[in-house]
């Protein structure tokens, strides 16, 4: 009688363990889910201040002038030292070529 008493409650006892360890697990992916959503949700409803965006734009247009400013005067600066001590010779038929350097 006692042997089965033991047995029962080990066996019982368990089933408990086992309930907690699961019921843990869930609660714990449950509250993932909503810190996530909730972190979602702040990001898709933040307002950002018009200034903010126009600064925003208005840094990334001088941002793209410069860089295309800086490839224009890489490139004019290529065709100079091409050019450079060299004649260009205009042909009667309007036609350009260069000639020999000095």
């Amino acid at each position: 009688m006692i042997e089965s008493f033991w047995t029962y409650f080990i066996i019982i006892l368990t089933i408990f363990v086992c309930l907690f360890i699961c019921l843990s697990g869930i609660i714990k992916l449950i509250y993932e889910d909503f810190v996530r959503f909730e972190n979602e949700r702040r990001r898709r409803n933040r307002i950002v201040p018009i200034n903010t965006l126009i600064r925003i734009a208005q840094d990334r247009h001088n941002r793209e002038a410069r860089e295309r400013y800086i490839i224009e005067v890489e490139q004019y600066n290529k065709v100079m030292s091409e050019l450079k001590n060299k004649i260009i010779v205009i042909n009667p038929d309007d036609s350009m070529s260069l000639g020999t350097e000095n």
